[in-house]
């Protein structure tokens, strides 16, 4: 048995899953549809669905985008940075 390797959800897949939720279409019956497991499925809805409005595809992924930019930690040579001056006058 061969493990199966993560695959970050595909902004198609979000788009799909938009048009499935507006159609009422169930969570497991999406994740089959996708090769996903349902709980994948059900924590995308949870994270990007906001009280009362439904679930939009592009913000789920502007949204992602913005939370895996702000888990990353910043670059300790930015050309903006001290560092960065100290570096070049020394080289």
């Amino acid at each position: 048995m061969t493990k199966k390797k993560y695959r970050q959800q595909q902004p198609e897949e979000r788009m799909r899953i938009e048009i499935w939720k507006a159609e009422q279409i169930g969570v497991r019956d999406m994740a089959f549809r996708l090769g996903r497991s349902p709980s994948t499925i059900s924590r995308e809805l949870a994270r990007n669905t906001c009280h009362g409005h439904s679930y939009r595809a592009t913000v789920a992924h502007a949204s992602r985008t913005r939370r895996r930019d702000a888990s990353r930690p910043a670059a300790k040579l930015d050309s903006d940075g001290v560092l960065w001056g100290v570096v070049r006058h020394f080289l």
